[in-house]
């Protein structure tokens, strides 16, 4: 396998994407996940978990400090990342 890449169809862990739904980038469409969720295949569950709020955006739409990077929102998506990730390990995946 090259270690610049990897087949998403070969990851066999739970998988969680995370979106901000008013993400202006180009490359990284809200509308796209349904089917990136379908390119995990082996993952035992796959969920698709879209933001909204913030504000206050400076710089790059792609950049950190905008809808892209969760500006205004990080405490609580990190918050609710978190949970995410320890309510999987309590199902023991």
């Amino acid at each position: 396998m090259n270690r610049t890449t990897a087949s998403l169809a070969d990851i066999q862990v739970p998988v969680l994407l995370a979106h901000q739904e008013d993400d202006a980038c180009s490359v990284t469409p809200y509308e796209d996940l349904p089917a990136l969720a379908k390119a995990f295949s082996a993952a035992p569950a796959v969920e698709i978990k879209g933001y909204t709020g913030g504000g206050n955006y400076r710089g790059s739409e792609c950049g950190a400090r905008t809808a892209h990077g969760f500006r205004g929102i990080e405490r609580r998506v990190v918050r609710e990342l978190a949970a995410w990730i320890h309510g999987i390990a309590a199902k023991g995946r």
